[in-house]
């Protein structure tokens, strides 16, 4: 079949990957979508072939890459991508409206650090699974039981023989004492997920959220972000309920 000048045929094998991850990061860098489509290579040819594939995609609007201080161009969702993802996936697939808010510079870092610390986490193969926002979101929309909160992801750990589904939640930029305890007072009500992951940048945030714990508080562990994502498996963690320092693998059990 011949298709008209200037038209697209989307490869289900080569260009829908690209899109699903774009739209589960949010927003990436194309670094980042090499190595989540092609982990552990350096191949050149493999590179180039999706340079070729995001440019063609970016100039038929099914990708938009974005210009923003301090970091390299970054891909999001485009409105054709939207209706092709939706159209094929047979799921509600919506792109990112808050990154064309006041705050969009900062959603935008956030959300490439976040897929940062995703990708950090596969490499050091303690991730079974990642259901990212967009699809919590997804979900929350049709579910009949829902999270009581669009989490940054719900992730399948593992370490060991020990496995754990856990929200994570990251904080790039912390928030208020009295945000946090309404968060955390609104776990209490979770019916699907028994243990929360929150990531911090420093040690004075893992004390903010310690002294906003509520009495009772949920299974909440708060580590620091740079070396959870460089260590997992030994980083120590700030356990809310008891204001112990635990490791990983306790939070799992």
């Amino acid at each position: 079949m011949r298709y008209a000048k200037g038209s697209i045929a989307i490869s289900d094998v080569a260009d829908k990957p690209i899109l699903r991850t774009v739209y589960s990061a949010g927003h990436a860098r194309f670094d980042q979508l090499f190595e989540s489509n092609f982990p552990y290579s350096q191949s050149k040819n493999l590179r180039d072939s999706l340079a070729w594939r995001v440019r063609r995609l970016v100039q038929h609007g099914f990708l938009d890459a974005r210009c923003v201080p301090g970091m390299p161009p970054v891909l999001t969702l485009g409105e054709a991508g939207e209706l092709y993802l939706q159209s094929e996936d047979g799921a509600i697939v919506e792109r990112r409206t808050r990154s064309r808010g006041t705050n969009a510079r900062s959603q935008v870092w956030h959300d490439v650090e976040l897929f940062g610390i995703h990708l950090a986490l596969r490499r050091a193969g303690v991730v079974g699974a990642w259901q990212s926002e967009a699809e919590v979101r997804a979900q929350n929309r049709v579910a009949s039981i829902r999270f009581v909160k669009e989490y940054d992801a719900v992730v399948s750990f593992r370490l060991g023989d020990r496995r754990a589904e856990v929200a994570l939640e990251f904080e790039r930029t912390v928030k208020s004492a009295d945000a946090y305890f309404r968060i955390f007072t609104l776990l209490k009500d979770e019916g699907q997920l028994d243990r929360f992951l929150f990531l911090v940048p420093d040690s004075k945030s893992q004390l903010l959220l310690r002294d906003a714990a509520p009495s009772h508080c949920p299974r909440i562990y708060v580590g620091l972000t740079r070396e959870f994502q460089s260590q997992p498996a030994t980083a120590p963690l700030l356990d809310l309920r008891s204001s112990s320092t635990v490791a990983f693998q306790d939070c799992l059990a």
